[in-house]
């Protein structure tokens, strides 16, 4: 509970004479042997963070640069998707309804409020039918678990990094139960497992958006949220799948953010 990396079991020591660097339960991060045995642990799935901002200190490189790095490859991800435009058009018009999804289609004449009053009936049965996942149990429904920390997802397997980013733990004080919530990148995943948070939903929308026809980028905020945005007449207007929210930013100055940096992804660049 201190927010401290823990490591699960003990990193193979490749040299048997010299004993491993992580021994204690508080290390020096600023030591870089420490952060290398700490980043070997983490890429075998055997550290469990319990904040992920300790993250950040296990890598080398500059935050922001990493962070940039970071995002730049998961759009490009997103373009390389298996689930197309195509199959996605499908799953929407199959889950949603023809005749609905007719209706929010990218049409070039309409303005911004005629955009907003076309998808905001798919935003809200969005947010209906996958809502924002914080750590309910699985087992009992009880909404207050305790978070045990973050795993670097496996090599392989319907959980392995070819799908999954990282897997995080919650633990339930009434049923003791144990629930693992998969952080998925393939958007088919994201669509079976019906949990998400921004950073799922965003990214699903991204693809989406492109589906019904609108140009989208994704729009990262620094201060831990996403969102994408559609282009609509010429000017770009914000959709919050998790909010069910077309062009309403200034909902976010009621979170108590203080935005550093909000930047915005696209093929166009």
């Amino acid at each position: 509970d201190d927010g401290m990396p823990r490591v699960v079991s003990p990193p193979p020591n490749p040299n048997p004479r010299v004993a491993p660097v992580v021994t204690e339960r508080f290390v020096d991060l600023s030591v870089s042997s420490v952060r290398d045995e700490l980043r070997t642990a983490w890429e075998a799935g055997r550290l469990l963070m319990k904040n992920k901002s300790y993250r950040s200190t296990l890598d080398n490189s500059p935050s922001m640069e990493r962070d940039l790095a970071g995002y730049l490859k998961r759009r490009r991800q997103l373009d390389e998707e298996d689930l197309n435009a195509a199959a996605l058009l499908q799953w929407i018009r199959e889950s949603y309804g023809e005749e609905e999804t007719d209706k929010c289609m990218f049409d070039a004449s309409r303005d911004t409020n005629e955009t907003k009053e076309a998808m905001l009936p798919v935003l809200h049965w969005f947010r209906k039918q996958y809502p924002y996942y914080h750590q309910k149990c699985l087992s009992c429904g009880h909404d207050d678990t305790t978070s045990l920390g973050t795993v670097r997802a496996g090599e392989e397997g319907e959980e392995g990094l070819a799908t999954t980013r990282s897997i995080e733990n919650f633990h339930c004080p009434v049923c003791n139960h144990y629930t693992r919530f998969p952080r998925f990148s393939s958007l088919e995943r994201i669509i079976e497992s019906g949990r998400g948070r921004c950073g799922e939903y965003s990214c699903l929308w991204y693809a989406l958006g492109q589906a019904l026809g609108y140009v989208t980028r994704w729009v990262v905020d620094w201060e831990d949220h996403v969102w994408i945005e559609v282009k609509v007449q010429g000017q770009w207007c914000h959709i919050d799948p998790c909010e069910a929210a077309f062009e309403d930013k200034l909902m976010y100055s009621g979170w108590g953010k203080k935005h550093t940096y909000v930047v915005a992804f696209s093929r166009e660049g």
